[in-house]
Formats: structure tokens, C-alpha cells, sequence
């Protein structure tokens, strides 16, 4: 009796968990669809919010969500960095330009 109590706490947390990575999966899109451009830390932030609580859900979905996630950040991730290393390039900082590369390099390789 108290093993079937003890499992319904546990669905009950992955349901709370899944509610809340879906509403900040939505309030994360809802902003880009209403035009309000999020700061790209916030944006990853609430992105990465999701995806972990999606993964900590064990919801089977989770997978596509977290892929629907970062196809939306890593293209802004990879114009950030560019835009940076072409700064860098105006200015003629070499060093900062080459920093900038790699940041996008080591970006792409860990989440693209």
C-alpha cells in the first residue's frame, strides 16, 4: 500500500516537472514570436531550463523538445559569436577574433 502511494508521489513530481519545463519551453518561444528579442543569455537560459526539466521528467518527448529547443538557439548562438569575431576583425584584434572562432568552434561541437 504504502509502495503504491510512494509511486503515485513520483508521477505526480514528473507531471509537476513536465508542466513546468512545457510553460517555460512556451513563455521562451512566446517571446520570440511576439518579436521581443531576447538578451541571448536569457534565451539559452530558458531553453536550458526546459531541456533539463524536460530530461528530469522522463517524459519520452523530452528528446524532441530539447532538439526544438536548441534549433532555435544555436542558430543565434553561431550569429552572436560571428558578429563578435567580425568586431574583433575591425578592430584589428587578432587575439579577440581568434577567441571568438574558437568560442563558435567549441559551441558548435557541444551543442550543434
Amino acid at each position: 500500500m504504502v509502495e503504491g502511494k510512494v509511486e503515485r508521489c513520483e508521477d505526480l513530481r514528473k507531471r509537476a516537472i513536465r508542466r513546468e519545463a512545457v510553460t517555460v519551453f512556451e513563455r521562451a518561444e512566446d517571446a520570440e514570436d511576439e518579436g521581443r528579442q531576447l538578451g541571448l543569455r536569457d534565451a539559452y537560459a530558458m531553453y536550458n531550463d526546459a531541456e533539463e526539466l524536460f530530461e528530469m521528467s522522463g517524459d519520452p518527448r523530452a528528446a524532441a523538445a530539447s532538439a526544438a529547443a536548441r534549433s532555435k538557439l544555436v542558430p543565434r548562438v553561431e550569429e552572436a559569436i560571428r558578429k563578435d569575431a567580425m568586431i574583433c576583425e575591425a578592430r584589428s584584434d587578432f587575439d579577440g577574433c581568434m577567441e571568438q572562432i574558437e568560442a563558435l568552434e567549441n559551441w558548435l561541437k557541444a551543442h550543434g
